[in-house]
């Protein structure tokens, strides 16, 4: 980070002010979602736990900066260039925590501006996990990376094609035969953990997904689950005896009582789901074989 002046400090532990002990998230509906589209600059607060409110840390000066001169420019024409939406989440306290668009937000203060565009979002929070995890009664596990995996950005990668009309309204290009794998590992007892980094709605995901003929036990929206905190890697080892993380080369398969665990290849063409099922299927048999 760049340097951070005393009175930018002073202007984030202002735009703080309005957390107390208890804000909490508070969950928006679909038709908040889509009909809500900007808000006023003095309801939009920082998020306490992002490191751009980090007192050692801070804005960068910097980036603020060009996003003030990029603001000034746009105002001064005729068709100004319309600003990227910044990700919040509605708070119990009022207005909206800024989860994206940090310094888009400071910039836009510093130069005056009275509204943002903005694009509310439900998060998933430690607490959403952990409650789902006490609903759920299998001990074996596996998480799939959404963006990455799932929805596999490799060009080469095949694809599953829905017919009209669904293909309309499902347009996530969804990695060829994911659906029939996640159907099946629930049929073998595993527990399915979808995660993104991003903030896509649960809800569409999880129509995406049954659209292919999947469908997710568990959806963790703006969290990386491979990255997530103690507290969250804590529980998951404590409820599962097996844990299976699929990737597009390999399957990652821990036991945590014991810390072993084994590497499973997977093939990275138009066999990789029938390739995970298989190797699945064969490690349970000899698994079983063994005890």
């Amino acid at each position: 980070m760049g340097y951070v002046s005393p009175a930018f400090k002073e202007e984030i532990t202002d735009a703080m002010n309005c957390y107390t002990p208890f804000t909490k998230p508070v969950k928006s509906s679909l038709l908040r979602r889509l009909l809500v589209i900007s808000a006023p600059v003095t309801s939009l607060h920082p998020n306490p736990e992002d490191e751009f409110t980090d007192p050692n840390i801070g804005p960068d000066e910097e980036i603020v900066n060009d996003y003030a001169k990029k603001i000034s420019y746009s105002r001064s024409m005729l068709n100004p260039l319309p600003m990227k939406p910044l990700i919040v989440e509605r708070i119990s306290t009022g207005g909206y925590m800024i989860l994206n668009g940090h310094h888009r937000w400071l910039a836009a203060k510093r130069q005056g501006v009275k509204k943002l565009p903005i694009m509310i979002v439900n998060a998933t929070h430690e607490d959403d996990v952990l409650n789902r995890m006490k609903e759920l009664e299998n001990s074996m596990c596996v998480s799939f990376d959404l963006d990455e995996v799932l929805l596999c950005p490799d060009a080469s990668v095949p694809l599953d094609h829905l017919s009209f009309p669904r293909n309309l309204l499902y347009k996530w290009p969804v990695r060829k035969d994911a659906g029939s794998l996640l159907s099946e590992l629930r049929r073998l007892g595993f527990d399915v953990w979808v995660y993104t980094g991003n903030y896509k709605a649960p809800e569409l995901i999880q129509k995406t997904l049954k659209a292919h003929g999947g469908m997710a036990d568990g959806i963790i929206s703006g969290m990386n689950l491979a990255k997530s905190n103690t507290t969250l890697k804590t529980a998951f080892t404590q409820k599962y005896n097996t844990i299976l993380h699929v990737d597009s080369e390999r399957i990652l398969w821990v036991h945590p009582a014991t810390k072993e665990f084994d590497s499973l290849e997977l093939s990275r063409d138009a066999d990789w789901a029938n390739d995970a099922i298989s190797k699945i299927q064969k490690k349970l048999s000899e698994e079983k074989s063994n005890s």
